[in-house]
Formats: C-alpha cells, sequence, structure tokens
C-alpha cells in the first residue's frame, strides 16, 4: 500500500494539491492538515489533482468535506484526477457534484475567473 503523497505549489494565489498514493483512511484525513492552515492563511482557490493509486469511502468523505468548508468560505476547488478517482465518483454518484479540468493551466484559469475570494 503506497503512502499518501501531498505536495504543494502556489501559481498565481492559487494552491495546487497533489495527492499520490492511497487516498484512504487513516491517511486521507492529513488532506484537512494541509487544507486547514491554507484557509487560515487566507487562500480559498484550490486545484487537487488526485493521482491516487486507491480510494474508499473515508477518502470520498474527506474530500467531499474538504470541498464544503473552501465552498462555504466562497472558495472554490477545482480537480485533476485520475482513472481510480473518476471510476470510484462516478459508482458513487458524484461525478455531476464537481469541476474536473485536463490540465493544471485549465484548472488555474476556471479557478482566476469563478472563485470569489482569493488571499488578501
Amino acid at each position: 500500500m503506497p503512502p499518501l503523497r501531498i505536495e504543494l505549489a502556489t501559481l498565481r494565489q492559487i494552491v495546487i494539491v497533489t495527492l499520490t498514493g492511497d487516498f484512504v483512511r487513516p491517511s486521507c484525513l492529513e488532506l484537512r492538515d494541509v487544507i486547514k492552515p491554507l484557509i487560515e492563511e487566507g487562500f480559498r482557490c484550490f486545484v487537487i489533482e488526485f493521482d491516487v493509486s486507491q480510494l474508499d469511502e473515508w477518502g470520498i468523505g474527506e474530500f467531499i468535506s474538504t470541498h464544503t468548508t473552501v465552498a462555504n468560505l466562497g472558495g472554490e476547488i477545482a480537480i485533476m484526477c485520475n482513472r481510480i478517482f473518476r471510476d470510484t465518483i462516478l459508482k458513487a454518484r458524484l461525478l455531476c457534484s464537481f469541476d474536473y479540468f485536463p490540465t493544471v493551466e485549465a484548472a488555474v484559469e476556471w479557478l482566476e475567473e469563478n472563485c470569489t475570494e482569493r488571499k488578501a
């Protein structure tokens, strides 16, 4: 089971979060630990790239919780995902609930047009 690895980058005040490895319990809870301080710093616009090898119901729940938190603060999340994430979300009938993009550049461009709040 590959451990979850989280990498962060910023591009024009948008945080790019890349997740690789297994996004399952308990490691999926690390997403909250990464996003929360960024929100406290004032970031509201995120690209989350799911390049995961495994995803379970806890991972889906943790992502939905993170998405809801960001949305409630006026922010947005754009998603780049691999087949594993997309197939799991499709099976859970949540595919239409999120915004997906083929590249980081496309996601950043969409966020620049649609994210209602920026880092101060």
